[in-house]
């Protein structure tokens, strides 16, 4: 088994890149990401047309503007655990005008030693 994060900026217009990712992942890998607008949910959506499972890791609106920040360190402790048990993991980030957001979740994933092969468009 493997996991794949996806994650990027919101107004991500190029959907061909983010599916043509999603179609190169191997039928035993897992799907995660933020569940925010944009690219997550493209990606997740597919995924499950694949018949790939997903995982979605909600903004914790709970926390106020700290939730979008925690929510990303979830999803890389996540995947630096599954790594650390022997699953495959890498990211893909989809990064537009320097997303903030998105900008956080790429050095998280670099900061974990989590492979991740980044798009940028301004």
């Amino acid at each position: 088994m493997r996991a794949a994060l996806f994650f990027g900026s919101r107004m991500w217009g190029d959907q061909t890149a983010i599916r043509n990712a999603v179609m190169t992942l191997p039928a035993d890998s897992v799907v995660v990401h933020g569940d925010a607008e944009g690219t997550d949910v493209y990606a997740g959506n597919v995924a499950r047309h694949r018949g790939l499972p997903v995982v979605k890791v909600p903004y914790l609106y709970a926390r106020g503007r700290r939730g979008g920040p925690m929510r990303n360190k979830v999803m890389a402790d996540m995947l630096a655990a599954w790594a650390a048990g022997g699953l495959k993991v890498h990211a893909f980030g989809f990064i537009r005008a320097h997303s903030a957001g998105s900008e956080h979740m790429l050095k998280l994933c670099r900061d974990q030693h989590i492979p991740v092969l980044v798009q940028r468009t301004d």
